[in-house]
């Protein structure tokens, strides 16, 4: 290959690098791209009870616990979106990593409305952040060979959004329900770099006077969408168990312009959770919650930035004590996740989750605060106001 002009193998040698250091900067960041928590009750409880609720939630959780709702209800969540930052060191291509947490901005993460229909039916539209992560890089000093890159920066941020209109029905002895829904995937990535390249005049290691190569500067967004189902069973034996299932379709993603290479699907989803409902001995109307759920998550594409050639795995369990309090309930949780990595470039995921509700009797609204402590650090927070309508 032939360059006619150093500017024009300066913007070669940038041009490489840029590529290079696309999927290997993240390899510590904890891989929320698929398994975002969204909820407020739920992120208390470990995620562990989403595919067995019911609640405006339930159309893109599992569809089927739309069928057990007796009335009109409303949801919004309010949490931050958590973001890491990441100091490079040693070597460009395959870089030591240094990734800690923090809580971010907060954000409406979720909005939900279930309305009921005749024969023990309803129907849910329900907005999600599916999958979210914000990640700020930086280093300088780092070396290959003959080649220094100084003063590197990036700021990547891919964020999922599903909005879902699904409907359930259950049997006329609420003993079972299925439901199916229609999913509208929205996706946004940005990714912006900039560093300088230097060679070193073949002294590798030696990082004194350098002979400058040239300025690099990326600057990609986009906006990418695509179209896919859910569908889901639940089973109440009883009126203290209960256990479900629920599968969503991976969604080919398209458009995106500069990054439609950067992420190409979003991977689906395959839950199982359980939940049962125990009565306390000393207090009769005190009883606990327990539930479980595991997701796997499969059929993702091989991507530039995104690498999703295989598949994820997650689970998550946790309690709620819920206690009688001067006429309402006082629901006291806590739980625990974790999410292994989704392909190469990023981490595991792994928190201990807790938090508390108010739940009237006379009134038709009720309150969760729940929080999350990370492995990486930081702690997610997230408010969710609900409201059943007469």
């Amino acid at each position: 290959m032939e360059f006619k002009s150093v500017r024009t193998f300066r913007a070669f040698i940038g041009c490489v690098f840029c590529f290079a250091l696309l999927g290997a900067a993240h390899a510590q960041v904890p891989d929320l791209l698929n398994a975002f928590e969204a909820t407020g009750r739920n992120l208390g409880l470990g995620s562990g009870i989403g595919a067995t609720s019911s609640n405006p939630a339930s159309a893109i959780n599992n569809p089927a616990g739309l069928g057990y709702a007796n009335k009109a209800a409303f949801s919004v969540t309010m949490r931050n979106m958590p973001e890491t930052t990441s100091k490079l060191s040693r070597n460009f291509v395959s870089p030591d990593i240094s990734t800690t947490g923090k809580s971010g901005n907060y954000s409406i993460t979720q909005v939900g409305l279930i309305r009921p229909m005749r024969g023990n039916s309803a129907i849910g539209l329900n907005y999600s952040v599916a999958g979210y992560i914000r990640d700020f890089a930086s280093g300088t000093g780092l070396i290959d060979g003959g080649t220094i890159l100084n003063n590197f920066q990036e700021d990547m941020r891919l964020k999922t959004d599903l909005f879902t209109l699904s409907w359930g029905q259950a049997s006329r002895d609420y003993t079972k329900s299925y439901g199916v829904g229609v999913i509208f995937a929205n996706h946004g990535t940005r990714n912006r770099q900039q560093y300088a390249l230097f060679d070193n005049n073949g002294t590798p290691g030696d990082t004194g006077d350098d002979t400058f190569i040239s300025n690099v500067f990326l600057n990609n967004s986009g906006t990418q969408s695509g179209i896919g189902v859910v569908a889901g069973i639940q089973f109440n034996p009883n009126a203290d168990f209960s256990y479900g299932v629920s599968l969503r379709s991976p969604i080919t993603l398209s458009g995106g312009g500069e990054v439609a290479d950067y992420y190409k699907r979003v991977p689906g989803k395959a839950s199982f959770a359980a939940a049962k409902r125990i009565q306390t001995a000393r207090r009769a109307e005190d009883f606990v919650l327990i539930g479980g759920q595991v997701d796997w998550f499969f059929g993702g594409k091989r991507s530039t930035l995104v690498d999703r050639d295989g598949s994820q795995l997650g689970f998550g369990f946790g309690a709620e004590y819920n206690y009688r309090f001067r006429g309402a309930f006082v629901p006291i949780r806590m739980g625990y996740r974790n999410v292994a990595k989704g392909g190469d470039g990023f981490g595991s995921f792994n928190a201990f989750t807790f938090g508390l509700g108010y739940n009237p009797d006379q009134q038709n609204f009720g309150i969760d605060l729940d929080f999350s402590s990370n492995s990486r650090g930081g702690t997610d927070m997230a408010l969710m106001l609900s409201y059943r309508f007469k």
